[in-house]
């Protein structure tokens, strides 16, 4: 095997490439033996040179010599033509461990320094893959985290790729050799004490020794776990709605395993990172245990999952809201953009002008309005509690003032004069909030 390493790795790549033409070419370059025979093998394929092809390296700032090999990444990509990003990460320890700190900030850091459909290639092989799976089967993981690293994946305003996932580390290092080059080894991954280390160190050698084909058969189990999963559908959560929110009876009734595995794929696949299975597990729980009038929440990066009566909703978190000092003037002859990112509209193509003279409020409490003569002011916190609004939402309607007299909150309850004097001018009052299910954010 190691005499044709290097045309195994360049003709790998060499496929690869072909099958996904477009796009600019990163390399997650840490100057370790895996990544350095992939920067090496890219370089020498003309293909990959004509995609602007560059090297990112991270600096995680963790080790005493992480400046020593952030100089050698970079006088390495130089020599062989190519360019070179050093980015500097601020690691903040959490409960997680350094370990997983340290991921998360590379791969933030990553992300944002690709360019718009940007391939970030990552040089991770067979017993890697074959490692990550052990170490999920051993902590307990979902059928989704069993399937391994994916191949491909979106990745900020780009793409992750791993296209040595086919190859061995044995062969990686034979190529390394043969372009007579080395690696540096950081010291991390020799230390017994972070969980990846010890399995390669103490537990997979004795494996390999009794199965030598290990790594490409768990491999090859991973690639039909993701194959199954991948036909699990989750279309019924949402039940059709348009505001993709989960219909929870639908959820509940489920058994636990299903239940749980069908809302980490929900998430899943709306880009969003799912929280570890035992917190979907607690939180299916409480919907289960939890009154009518209870709100459980489910939060992770960026986003909340929230009940609201029989539906579960995707917000964005912090869910934006309006300022409650807001006072703006409104004549309604233009859009009035708000400072949550919603917008107030006079719509319509009637004959009539309007001169209007209103103020635009945030809620500030104790408000009412007049919706029928008959039955005189209403007050808009019953008229609140009563209604289908979400509660996040109703701290987003802005309120229209025509002097001292409340005339419209948001576009759903107007003041039956101002919305005759609308009417005689052939418009109509719209209010578009910002979405409140959103798509992941990177």
């Amino acid at each position: 095997m190691d005499g044709d390493a290097r045309s195994r790795i360049e003709s790998t790549l060499l496929a690869w490439l072909r099958a996904h033409p477009e796009g600019a070419l990163a390399v997650a370059f840490s100057g370790g033996g895996d990544s350095t025979a992939l920067l090496a093998a890219l370089s020498r394929l003309p293909q990959a040179r004509e995609r602007q092809l560059r090297a990112l390296h991270v600096d995680h700032g963790l080790a005493a010599d992480s400046g020593l090999w952030a100089a050698h990444c970079e006088t390495l990509a130089r020599a062989l033509g190519v360019g070179f990003q050093r980015l500097a990460a601020e690691v903040k320890p959490s409960g997680s461990g350094i370990e997983a700190a340290a991921r998360q900030a590379r791969y933030r850091l990553l992300a944002r320094s690709l360019a718009p459909g940007e391939w970030l290639l990552l040089a991770h092989h067979a017993e890697d893959q074959a490692e990550t799976i052990l170490l999920r089967l051993l902590r307990g993981a979902s059928p989704r985290l069993l399937a391994g690293m994916p191949p491909l994946r979106p990745l900020g305003r780009g793409f992750l790729a791993r296209p040595l996932l086919g190859l061995s580390r044995a062969t990686l290092r034979a190529a390394l050799a043969q372009y007579g080059l080395s690696g540096i080894e950081d010291p991390a991954n020799q230390d017994p004490r972070f969980d990846r280390a010890y399995l390669r160190q103490a537990v997979l050698p004795a494996i390999a020794a009794r199965f030598p084909r290990f790594a490409e058969h768990v491999a090859a189990s991973g690639r039909m776990i993701g194959e199954a999963v991948a036909c699990f559908s989750t279309d019924w959560l949402s039940d059709g709605e348009e505001d993709g929110s989960i219909r929870l009876s639908k959820l509940l009734a489920e058994p636990a395993s299903r239940a749980a595995l069908a809302l980490e794929l929900w998430l899943d696949r709306r880009g969003l990172r799912p929280p570890p299975g035992h917190r979907i597990a607690e939180f299916l729980r409480q919907l289960a245990c939890a009154a009518p009038d209870r709100a459980p929440s489910l939060r992770g990066q960026g986003w909340r999952l929230r009940r609201f009566r029989e539906r579960l909703f995707l917000l964005r978190e912090p869910v934006p809201r309006l300022p409650p000092e807001l006072d703006l003037p409104w004549d309604g002859e233009h859009p009035l953009v708000l400072p949550d990112g919603s917008r107030l509209e006079l719509r319509g193509d009637g004959p009539g002008r309007l001169k209007l003279e209103l103020r635009v409020r945030a809620r500030r409490g104790g408000e009412r309005i007049l919706l029928d003569r008959a039955r005189g002011h209403r007050s808009v916190k019953e008229l609140l509690r009563a209604s289908a609004i979400p509660p996040w939402e109703r701290e987003r309607l802005p309120f229209l003032w025509s002097g001292q007299r409340l005339v419209a909150v948001g576009e759903r309850w107007l003041d039956p004069d101002f919305a005759a004097q609308l009417a005689a001018a052939g418009r109509r009052l719209h209010h578009d909030p910002p979405l409140a299910a959103e798509r992941p954010l990177s």
